[in-house]
């Protein structure tokens, strides 16, 4: 008790330390009282006295806090009895469910022999997320876990197995945990799963690969001689080209979105071909065979959506060594496409037809600007636009389809007298004026069911579609 009552905070205590609190979180009585007290404002907790002894009520203030966001991104999780949580912010960065199932399938699809006697370790364990589907989806192989922090590996140490995930955890850095796992198992690992925390050591955001932690392309000879298959997690905000440019071996690109929401992208890497090497031009092509597969994940209630969309299932069926059956277990919107094509191919530009198509953020921020189009035999609005159209419905379009009813210029008047009681959800592309200062020059209000599109044509003139969504 002595111990636990000596830190300020959880982060910092050594391990006589943490004992100590996670043997006061896992008592019966604060499970119930924290239970009990699910919906209570943390800030006001911490200030207040708390009723056990051994546990001081900031650190009852971070249970709950990181409760009440484990209920909306990991509900599953949150119903769990006897789960134990570090602080708020491991539940912030945390895969959803939706995401690690896709990643879980995606792994699957990829493992040449079946999961049947594989090992695959996750070198960026956080919470457990991701490990625990890796090990629900890959019947038969071994899942590790591996985490650095103290905390957060002890928590997942306890929480997994009343998951009913079967995963080993350790705690560990990375690099020191592979090092020693090659000196015991000199086959290696049939595959690793790398998430490179992505802040430096001021807590700035990095867009660089070679600036996260661990610097994957230093790392790189550890990591291929560690594992044939890796399945490498980026952020959105970093430079994909420069990402793929740095690693060869890159075979697919997976640009995952959850509810039309970049949230990752997924590097496939063939660790058997050359491994990184300095590019000495930034328009260095990308690897001819490389392919993109863009999902935008359409999860049911909760992020625990079970129906299968038969177009996300052959995203992953397409995959080289695809096991049978192999499905996304959440709806879906997806499309592939290869660069190299999308470089060769030409569109058409021309006038607003009857319907008009917005791809969905995955499609947009893997720049299949060309080859969706000429997949569903669209023209474009402009080359910038990224907005398509077509005089037939394409009903499949991965993304938002509308009928268009009108072709406004961008005047207060003109939209006056279309839209006589002032509400539209209004989108920009490729406009000079940003979303909230156009609606309020437009004198319009934000909601209902009619859309205004503010965008270029190909004739460069400035104008506001009006239409509804299909």
């Amino acid at each position: 008790q002595g111990a636990l009552m000596a830190h300020g905070t959880p982060a910092n205590m050594g391990a006589p330390a943490l004992q100590a609190w996670l043997q006061a979180f896992t008592n019966p009585n604060v499970q119930q009282w924290l239970a009990q007290q699910a919906s209570q404002d943390p800030s006001r907790v911490a200030m207040g006295k708390s009723p056990f002894a051994q546990v001081p009520a900031a650190w009852l203030a971070w249970q709950l806090a990181a409760r009440q966001k484990a209920a909306k991104k990991l509900p599953h999780w949150a119903q769990t009895p006897g789960l134990v949580w570090p602080l708020p912010v491991a539940v912030e960065q945390s895969s959803s469910p939706a995401t690690a199932r896709y990643k879980a399938q995606l792994l699957q699809s990829l493992l040449p022999s079946g999961p049947e006697g594989a090992t695959v370790a996750d070198l960026s364990g956080g919470l457990g997320v991701d490990a625990a589907h890796f090990a629900q989806s890959l019947p038969g192989a071994t899942v590790h876990h591996v985490e650095q922090a103290p905390l957060i590996a002890a928590c997942a140490k306890h929480n997994l197995p009343l998951l009913n995930a079967n995963v080993q955890a350790h705690q560990a850095e990375s690099g020191a945990w592979l090092k020693q796992y090659l000196a015991r198992q000199p086959q290696g690992l049939t595959a690793l799963y790398l998430d490179p925390a992505r802040r430096n050591e001021a807590g700035g955001k990095v867009f660089r690969l070679q600036d996260c932690s661990p610097n994957v392309v230093a790392a790189w000879p550890a990591l291929t001689r560690a594992a044939p298959l890796i399945l490498l997690k980026l952020s959105p905000m970093l430079d994909l080209t420069q990402a793929i440019q740095s690693l060869s071996g890159v075979q697919q690109v997976h640009v995952v979105a959850l509810a039309g929401e970049v949230k990752e992208l997924l590097l496939c890497i063939n660790t058997h071909q050359e491994g990184p090497k300095e590019q000495q031009h930034a328009q260095a092509p990308l690897p001819p065979s490389l392919q993109m597969h863009c999902v935008n994940l359409l999860p049911g209630p909760g992020q625990e959506g079970t129906a299968v969309n038969e177009a996300a299932n052959q995203a992953l069926s397409a995959t080289k060594g695809a096991t049978a059956g192999a499905t996304v277990p959440v709806p879906a919107q997806t499309f592939s496409f290869s660069p190299q094509q999308e470089a060769s191919l030409s569109v058409a530009m021309g006038p607003p037809q009857a319907y008009v198509y917005e791809p969905n953020a995955a499609i947009l921020k893997a720049g299949a600007f060309k080859s969706i189009a000429h997949a569903y035999g669209l023209t474009k609005l402009h080359t910038n636009s990224h907005l398509y159209t077509s005089a037939q419905l394409q009903p499949a379009f991965p993304g938002r389809t509308f009928k268009l009813q009108a072709v406004l210029p961008a005047k207060k008047a003109a939209v006056a007298k279309a839209l006589p009681q002032g509400l539209a959800n209004l989108t920009v592309r490729n406009f000079p004026m940003a979303a909230p200062a156009l609606a309020k020059k437009l004198g319009i209000k934000m909601g209902g069911n009619q859309f205004l599109l503010a965008t270029t044509l190909h004739n460069g003139q400035k104008v506001l579609l009006h239409c509804h969504k299909v």
